[in-house]
């Protein structure tokens, strides 16, 4: 990272969470922000048009804690919710975390001093998932050894693509100034944002540790192909939308072409396979016939 881009900031890490009805849990992804061992950050918090009582837990525990702010809008989904964060935020890095998740207690201070020690424009670390009974690393992640430590570009790294979700990782405000999440799709909306920092950051570092933990509730199920069943049409279409917002993000960049496969590599494989394979699985014969 060039010298040009460290600049005097209210805070030095803003960590932006989208809430939309998760009143049985968010009290604990609460807990795990306030507990961080680092001092100079703020967490913006944009309820999503909740209909539970989300906004009176979290009022009623961000109460004498001036680092917490909570932000209100009309239900508009996930991307306008951390689009509006972005907006507010005054932080030097921006950190997202969905209201379901934890970070361990070292996670802002490991990865912000990452981002300084290294002059890194974007910080990643290891992640897992867990439920109510145990915890495990992501089976991609493992297979591509996308938590291997140390610095990275996408070019020599381009595994990294295999872990294209928003969290887990700190973003210098420079790289993300001006880059928002699509708000016309619901499913994959995160991609283009991230395949935008992937392919911009001059430097990536990669931490030692695990940095997040995503919850996986129970009861839910963890295929990808399974949790498109419901609306396999839908989901197809936005994996479409994802393949051309991915396109003009990478004609943008001036993406080098071995590059640019490989993302279109991780697309294929995953979401537009997860899709066709719900699709059939469906047994809906008009469906079928329209996208097969």
């Amino acid at each position: 990272m060039n010298n040009s881009l460290e600049e005097k900031k209210a805070y030095k890490v803003s960590v932006i969470v989208p809430l939309y009805n998760v009143a049985e849990i968010i009290d604990e992804t609460l807990k795990s922000l306030d507990e961080q061992d680092f001092s100079d950050y703020e967490v913006l918090l944009i309820d999503d048009g909740s209909s539970d009582d989300t906004v009176k837990i979290v009022n009623a525990f961000i109460k004498n804690k001036p680092k917490f702010k909570l932000i209100e809008q009309e239900n508009a989904g996930p991307a306008a919710a951390r689009n509006h964060g972005l907006r507010l935020a005054n932080g030097e890095y921006i950190l997202f975390v969905d209201s379901d998740d934890l970070i361990p207690e070292f996670a802002l201070s490991l990865m912000h001093q990452a981002a300084v020690s290294h002059q890194a424009e974007l910080v990643t670390g290891a992640t897992k998932r867990f439920n109510s009974e145990k915890e495990w690393f992501i089976p991609s992640h493992l297979r591509y050894n996308i938590a291997k430590p140390g610095e990275k570009t996408i070019t020599e790294n381009p595994e990294l693509f295999y872990s294209i979700g928003p969290c887990a990782k700190l973003y210098h405000h420079k790289l993300v100034e001006g880059e928002f999440f699509p708000e016309s799709i619901r499913y994959g909306e995160d991609q283009p944002f991230v395949l935008h920092t992937l392919l911009n950051a001059e430097k990536i570092f990669t931490v030692e540790k695990v940095v997040y933990y995503y919850r996986l509730r129970d009861g839910e199920e963890q295929s990808l192909t399974q949790s498109v069943n419901k609306d396999p049409m839908r989901i197809l279409q936005s994996v479409f939308d994802v393949f051309d917002f991915g396109e003009r993000e990478i004609e943008r960049s001036k993406t080098e072409q071995e590059v640019a496969l490989a993302y279109y590599k991780r697309v294929s494989d995953i979401e537009f396979w997860a899709s066709l394979k719900a699709i059939v699985e469906s047994k809906d014969s008009t469906i079928q016939k329209k996208w097969i």
